[in-house]
């Protein structure tokens, strides 16, 4: 990881080793993979939807990527997703462009400490 603070709360993964126990490995393998393999596909759709104008279809991917953000830890990353849900909702599409940049910029990151995370769990690469 770098020496940035961590943009992903590690709570969610306890809960998930509370949960599931000796299986929290595969259920985490699963989820984190899944995050990562959806994630650009749905940065792709948001930049598609923005740049044709589409204030609908970039709510419904911005709640999508909220939802899958907040599930894996990543709430910085969910609370600009729920950012740029409302500013869809609302119209403001400047104001959607600006967060989609952020998101942007910050899945990176995201993305590293999620294999960072694989990694501590014991589960090799990323999906």
């Amino acid at each position: 990881m770098t020496s940035q603070a961590s943009l992903i709360d590690m709570s969610a993964f306890d809960q998930f080793v509370a949960m599931w126990g000796d299986e929290a490995g595969d259920v985490i393998q699963e989820i984190v993979g899944i995050f990562l393999e959806n994630a650009p596909q749905l940065l792709g759709g948001m930049q598609g939807a923005l740049e044709a104008g589409n204030m609908r279809d970039l709510q419904r991917l911005a709640h999508t990527i909220k939802s899958n953000s907040a599930t894996v830890g990543a709430h910085s990353l969910a609370q600009v997703a729920q950012e740029l849900e409302d500013a869809a909702k609302e119209g403001r599409r400047e104001d959607a462009a600006v967060l989609f940049r952020e998101i942007q910029d910050t899945f990176p990151e995201v993305r590293q400490q999620l294999e960072h995370i694989l990694e501590t769990f014991g589960v090799s690469g990323s999906a």
